[in-house]
């Protein structure tokens, strides 16, 4: 059985923020799920814009949506 969870992805940058929440197979290394939400943001907006707006981001966020099947994971 693949556990999977629901995830909203903060990222931040000086003047903008981007969220945006996907549906992923639980990981603990937040790097797999960080990617997947760039998938998900390239999908959306094009590779270009990510490209664009990638080298800008200096934070991210990840949390677990509540009621999740991973929502008693430790983080």
């Amino acid at each position: 059985m693949t556990n999977l969870i629901t995830t909203d992805v903060l990222f931040a940058a000086d003047h903008f923020i981007m969220v945006t929440t996907i549906e992923t197979i639980y990981s603990p290394d937040h790097r797999d799920i960080e990617n997947a939400a760039w998938e998900r943001l390239a999908d959306e907006y094009g590779v270009n814009w990510v490209n664009m707006t990638k080298p800008f981001v200096n934070k991210v966020s990840i949390e677990v949506v509540p009621g999740t099947s991973a929502d008693g994971v430790n983080k």
